[in-house]
This record gives C-alpha cells, sequence and structure tokens, in this order.
C-alpha cells in the first residue's frame, strides 16, 4: 500500500495559518499546495 501525503490548502485563516502549516510540516504526511487571503498585503 502507498502512502499518499494529503494535500491542502489554506483560505482566510488569518494568523491561525502559522500554527496549521506548522503542524502539517512536522506530521510529515502532508503538503501544503496553495494558501488565500483575503487582502493582498497578506498574500505575500
Amino acid at each position: 500500500m502507498t502512502e499518499e501525503k494529503a494535500r491542502l490548502a489554506f483560505v482566510g485563516l488569518g494568523n491561525y495559518s502559522g500554527v496549521l502549516s506548522g503542524t502539517a510540516e512536522r506530521a510529515g504526511n502532508c503538503e501544503i499546495v496553495n494558501c488565500f487571503a483575503r487582502t493582498e498585503s497578506r498574500r505575500k
């Protein structure tokens, strides 16, 4: 059985997205494929 990484996208989570991305990285079985923020300055 092949173990594939879960592909994640974060949308509009504010500062909480940093917590989730750190958790996904430590888990090792997730890949963040995209993120989106409402304001242009937060997208950078």
